[in-house]
């Protein structure tokens, strides 16, 4: 159960009054039941706008096929589709063994598996990038977006990583192609792209042709899919095709954390008038982009509950839990 137990009933002022915010879902501020009002915001989306479709890439598997149980990184994924974007459309490229756990654990999830990686499976980046298949496989993000964008006529698609999560909606993207800056020094730049492969929004193939033809002559072997979406963004800047998604999408431990930043930031997280932000960014932080079981996603965890708790976020339950797979 992702919400705690909170008073019994809402007024029609309190009800109102979040709605004109528009913003309860992000928030998880207004008083009363909020478990109540996400529901009645979900009914609401649903008769106002369809829900998006969202791509991601998933091979991991842990326990017996009695009581198999999806990695951390990915229920923390799907749970956080389920609260904010409860209409979304998900495609999921995976391997033949997770692809029946996923739909099996997310059953109010409009969820669709295809499976693209098996050859990928039980292959961490470091044992993929000595067999040579770490472009390869990242280029799958390409594959599945283009299976979306059949389907979604001209309202795109987004690829998100299985490591990153909602905080609130996903914002509505008119351009042919959105991408996010990952905001590092120009040294992580100069080895990692300026752009965030794990976090993008498409409209149109012809994005994605452009992609996997930069992808084999980018720099960097460790990070070719990222460094090629310069490509991108220069083709498509010159036709005024591509917006950059904002300082609130795919707010990564890259950020904050010192072995990118030169030194710890993980102060700079936030709570602002019940928003989750960080000092310089006036945005809501939508999105997030760590691991939760590893180095750097340790040391993110702190700050995140600590904004969250305070934020009284209606994420906080999911990410507490995915610390506890």
């Amino acid at each position: 159960m992702l919400m705690g137990r909170v008073a019994p009933f809402i007024t029609l002022w309190q009800l109102v009054r979040c709605f004109a915010a528009d913003d309860c879902l992000a928030k998880g501020s207004c008083n009363g039941p909020r478990a109540s009002l996400l529901q009645v915001k979900s009914m609401a989306n649903r008769t106002q706008r369809p829900g998006p479709i969202i791509t991601t890439l998933f091979t991991d598997y842990r326990g017996p096929s009695a009581d198999a149980r999806i990695h951390a990184d990915a229920k923390r994924f799907f749970t956080s589709v389920a609260l904010f974007e409860p209409d979304a459309t998900v495609l999921v490229a995976t391997s033949t063994t997770a692809a029946a756990q996923i739909k099996k654990a997310f059953p109010s999830l409009s969820i669709r598996t295809y499976a693209m990686l098996d050859a990928y499976q039980g292959h961490d980046r470091g044992n993929m990038n000595k067999l040579n298949l770490w472009a390869s496989f990242n280029l799958v993000k390409s594959t599945i977006l283009r299976k979306a964008l059949a389907e979604a006529g001209g309202a795109g698609a987004w690829y998100m990583d299985a490591d990153t999560f909602l905080l609130a909606p996903l914002p509505r993207v008119s351009a042919k192609v959105g991408l996010s800056d990952q905001r590092v020094p120009p040294n992580v730049v100069a080895s990692y792209g300026r752009y965030n492969s794990g976090l993008l929004f498409v409209r149109s193939t012809d994005v994605l042709d452009v992609w996997e033809q930069a992808v084999p002559h980018a720099r960097n072997p460790d990070a070719r899919d990222q460094t090629a979406l310069e490509d991108v963004w220069r083709l498509f800047s010159s036709e005024g095709q591509v917006v950059e998604l904002g300082c609130g999408m795919d707010v990564g431990w890259y950020r904050f954390a010192g072995s990118a930043q030169f030194y710890d930031q993980y102060d700079k997280i936030k709570c602002r008038d019940g928003k989750v932000q960080y000092d310089g960014c006036n945005e809501e932080i939508k999105t997030m982009h760590y691991h939760a079981h590893d180095i750097e996603g340790d040391k993110m965890r702190p700050a995140v509950e600590r904004v969250l708790r305070d934020c009284k976020h209606p994420a906080l339950s999911f990410v507490l839990e995915s610390y506890h797979p």
